[in-house]
């Protein structure tokens, strides 16, 4: 009976890896087939490994190495960064530039414009009284005859 016992529990430690085993392999059953082909599993195989040669190149490099591996990633990726800024701030100097000088234009023109405005503005300062006293004979002839028309 004790023997009995035994295989029992050697049965389901042996359930218990299939099960676990099942488990590994349940995103196979998620998956759709129509990623199941020949050219997937190779392109898979091909990363795979590409995967084991890192891992054998990691694990032959000693820490400094890959310790000064990173900083020089990192400093490559703070030069990048920095090329990065240095090239937009010059695009916007370029920009700011472009309106000063926009903005100089405009002024120059609104000048020249200013600078015959004095003499538009007396011309029509000169103009004003003359027809300010044409609208007044105007005014009164018009009032004379609206008041004619208005008697009759």
């Amino acid at each position: 009976a004790a023997e009995g016992e035994g295989e029992e529990g050697g049965g389901d430690s042996a359930k218990s890896q299939v099960s676990k085993a099942i488990k590994d392999f349940e995103y196979l059953v998620g998956m759709a087939i129509s990623t199941l082909t020949l050219e997937r599993f190779e392109e898979l195989m091909r990363q795979h490994e590409t995967k084991q040669a890192e891992l054998a190149a990691l694990k032959k490099k000693k820490i400094e190495h890959m310790w000064a591996d990173d900083l020089d990633e990192v400093e490559r990726g703070l030069d990048e960064r920095d090329r990065l800024r240095e090239e937009d701030q010059r695009i916007e100097e370029a920009k700011i530039e472009k309106a000063r000088a926009k903005a100089d234009k405009e002024a120059k023109r609104g000048a020249k414009r200013a600078a015959s405005a004095p003499a538009e503005s007396e011309r029509t300062k000169q103009a004003a009284p003359a027809q300010a006293s044409r609208s007044r004979s105007r005014g009164a002839a018009e009032g004379a005859g609206r008041g004619q028309k208005r008697k009759a």
